[in-house]
């Protein structure tokens, strides 16, 4: 499954790149989607640098997710790659993207793109039919809507 959602935020790269980076602070993961999210923990270094790890749950549905994520790429202030830590990240259950382009001197295009699903033989398909259950793809692709649309308002409101 992919999901790949876009929205022009009028801030620059580097508000946006310093908001994801302090999810863990002033309860920010929260305000960042106050329905869905419920807690966010950083565990190793910052999710703004490669190896940082943070461990974060939020409901998808009626399904809550709770899950540890490493950052993999991150090229301040334009772009960040986290995955899953293992075990998940060796059956490649997905990995997600941030990217931050100026559009002009007052906005930036921010785009979210996550990918999931298993690519192992026979059990990746089964994974895939009990995560669509549990998660479909409609209420994954509406979460991630959401988020761009939050963190609009939050960052033009200050």
């Amino acid at each position: 499954k992919k999901i790949k959602e876009k929205i022009v935020i009028n801030s620059n790269p580097e508000r946006i790149w310093e908001f994801l980076s302090s999810l863990h602070q002033d309860n920010n993961y929260k305000k960042w989607h106050p329905k869905d999210h419920i807690t966010y923990i950083l565990r190793k270094g910052s999710m703004g640098k490669v190896g940082g790890i943070a461990y974060f749950e939020e409901s998808l549905g009626t399904f809550t997710l709770r899950l540890s994520y490493i950052t993999v790429k991150a090229n301040y202030p334009n772009y960040v790659e986290y995955e899953a830590v293992p075990p998940l990240r060796w059956l490649y259950a997905g990995k997600g993207t941030f990217t931050m382009d100026w559009l002009d001197a007052e906005s930036t295009k921010f785009t979210a793109y996550v990918e999931y699903g298993y690519r192992i033989p026979v059990f990746g398909q089964v994974f895939d039919w009990i995560t669509e259950k549990l998660v479909p793809l409609a209420v994954a692709r509406t979460h991630i809507r959401e988020e761009g649309e939050n963190i609009k308002h939050i960052l033009e409101q200050n």
